[in-house]
């Protein structure tokens, strides 16, 4: 009787070490549908001197959600809605030239003016508005030159005592003053960011300027001309009633920019 010899197994080739994979295609980013973009001015009174930056922008953003106006986001893990403001204003100061550029959504058709106002804080109102049809500089890069009102009434220096300090800085080639700048207190010469400043009844009219993105605060002007150290300019009464754009011997608002 004959068996059957077992048939012998096929040697197999030793497993690769290498793990092979798919190659992995490039993701090409999302292109983001350019918005439309607007350049606003609007006024902050009243109790909304106290807000701060960060106040705005979130009421700005929770106004825009209100009122269905679709504003434009940036992209990434944290993003946040398209909205650039001039120079800041110090906290406790009011204004009516405080300006924004926004942006969005191209879907968008409406008023801005007249959709956002009505959701919008007492003390914050859109006044005017421009479309931005070319690309343009940040506010804050180019607005150079604020002017400022300051009440006068409640100060405690008699009228010739405040004319005399008024004419020494008008005279005066360098004021300086101490500041803090990056942890550590230096002294600065404010006299070159003050472009303009005279004194109309019970109320001084100030011009300054900024110069390598420094300029002066009118607390420290304040301090000069009432000889002592104000340690909280939500004290003063101050309006800031304009914002320029200086280029030589021209000033512009930040809408005479625009074409």
């Amino acid at each position: 009787l004959q068996l059957h010899q077992p048939v012998p197994h096929e040697k197999q080739a030793p497993l690769s070490r290498t793990t092979v994979r798919p190659k992995k295609t490039k993701e090409m980013p999302v292109q983001e549908e350019a918005g439309i973009k607007f350049r606003v001015q609007f006024e902050k009174t009243g109790y909304a001197r106290f807000l701060s930056h960060l106040d705005l922008v979130r009421i700005f953003e929770r106004a825009c959600r209100r009122a269905q106006i679709p504003l434009q986001y940036s992209q990434g893990f944290n993003p946040h809605p398209k909205l650039s403001f001039g120079q800041p204003l110090a906290l406790g100061y009011t204004s009516q030239a405080e300006y924004m550029d926004v942006e969005l959504k191209p879907s968008f058709r409406g008023d801005l003016i007249g959709q956002l106002n009505p959701f919008l804080p007492e003390g914050i109102r859109l006044l005017k508005m421009k479309p931005i049809r070319t690309k343009t500089d940040s506010l804050a890069s180019v607005i150079n030159v604020s002017e400022y009102l300051v009440d006068l009434k409640s100060l405690p220096l008699t009228s010739a005592e405040f004319e005399r300090a008024l004419n020494e800085l008008l005279t005066a080639g360098q004021i300086e003053v101490r500041r803090q700048v990056k942890g550590r207190q230096r002294t600065i010469n404010i006299r070159p960011f003050i472009q303009e400043i005279h004194r109309e009844s019970d109320r001084l009219r100030l011009k300054t300027r900024t110069i390598e993105n420094r300029t002066v605060r009118v607390g420290e002007i304040m301090s000069y001309l009432l000889r002592q150290q104000l340690t909280d300019e939500r004290g003063l009464q101050v309006h800031r009633y304009g914002q320029f754009i200086r280029r030589g011997d021209r000033e512009m608002t930040p809408f005479d920019v625009l074409p």
